[in-house]
């Protein structure tokens, strides 16, 4: 099946394993660009509910091609109103584990978790009002919660890089959350001592995986 716009405007007509074609095909086209001019802002939002849509009921190495996905779309700021939305961010944060309420200290689901992490710190770099979304909803809280009760026990390093990345990311653009965590860590300096531990020990395939300093 090839990958053409006629396909993009019936995405909710196909099967399940030809929307999973068409998705791989876009990624693998597309892995290294950062822009997508072919993609309007209504192509863009009917490719990103569909994803969503069908998220549900995807197996786990189906959820982390669309992630995959997805991520290449969070690097193009034309657009991005199509993934600002809570049917994007809410979904986003449950897979990364960081649900304020129910955070996941153990994540077993590693690649989606650290692909959905990818995608939010994106976001979270290039919209203020994600920014404002993920400070509301308690993203650094539960990322200061994983830190603390992984402090003894292994945590993958790619998720813990990532919940620091954010972490950095939501910290620097808002005044509120870096008093909280400021709070929270009784000073800074023991922050600054992971952020160190984090990339003395910080593996090749995040490493390879970072090609940018805040898109990935």
């Amino acid at each position: 099946m090839a990958s053409s716009d006629d396909d993009l405007n019936k995405l909710d007509t196909l099967s399940d394993d030809d929307y999973l074609k068409l998705i791989e095909q876009f990624y693998e086209k597309n892995v290294n660009n950062f822009a997508f001019p072919q993609l309007d802002l209504d192509k863009k939002q009917r490719l990103v509910t569909e994803l969503f849509t069908r998220l549900r009921s995807f197996d786990s190495n189906s959820i982390f091609l669309c992630l995959k996905t997805l991520r290449l779309l969070t690097r193009d700021r034309e657009g991005l109103d199509a993934l600002t939305g809570s049917s994007v961010l809410e979904p986003l944060q449950k897979l990364a584990g960081l649900e304020c309420s129910k955070v996941d200290a153990n994540p077993t689901d590693i690649q989606n978790v650290i692909e959905a992490e990818k995608c939010m710190s994106n976001l979270i770099y290039m919209s203020p009002a994600v920014q404002k979304f993920y400070s509301v909803s308690g993203v650094a809280d539960a990322i200061t919660q994983r830190i603390k009760e992984t402090t003894t026990t292994k945590l993958d390093n790619g998720i813990r890089f990532f919940d620091m990345r954010m972490l950095f990311l939501l910290t620097a653009l808002n005044a509120d959350i870096r008093q909280r965590v400021r709070e929270k860590f009784h000073g800074l300096s023991y922050l600054f001592e992971i952020i160190n531990q984090i990339m003395s020990t910080r593996s090749e395939p995040v490493a390879a995986a970072d090609s940018g300093l805040f898109r990935n």
